[in-house]
């Protein structure tokens, strides 16, 4: 069985292009943490450039964003749009939580995945 994965940063109703990882789909949640310190809450662009440059080895493609209407999706949009193995992760910037649409799940609202994202840079966290 094939471990792909994909993973969007999302920012409000902004939402990046994904990043295709073909295989270790499975060790998302640890990816996204040894990549914390490169993400910035306030661009989704810049947390994909700082994923792959942390893991540039392993990011096989970088794929167009999903239609402006994502944020309504839930699991049957998510698998239709990806559909793959480990699923579809949703980073949320503001709030440094992850979510994830796992084509086997019975979260169909996607569930929470337990990573440390605290190693984000203060400076860049959101003021609120």
């Amino acid at each position: 069985m094939l471990d792909r994965a994909l993973i969007h940063f999302t920012l409000g109703s902004q939402i990046s292009v994904g990043i295709l990882l073909l295989e270790d789909g499975f060790y998302v949640p640890g990816m996204l943490q040894a990549a914390a310190a490169f993400f910035d809450p306030t661009s989704p662009g810049r947390c994909v450039s700082g994923f792959c440059a942390v893991h540039h080895k392993l990011v096989a493609d970088i794929v167009p964003p999903p239609d402006a209407d994502w944020p309504q999706w839930g699991f049957l949009q998510w698998d239709h749009y990806f559909g793959w193995n480990s699923g579809a992760y949703l980073v949320d910037l503001p709030h440094m939580r992850v979510r994830q649409y796992h084509p086997v799940s019975v979260h169909r609202d996607g569930r929470p995945v337990q990573c440390d994202l605290s190693r984000t840079p203060r400076i860049l966290h959101v003021v609120k």
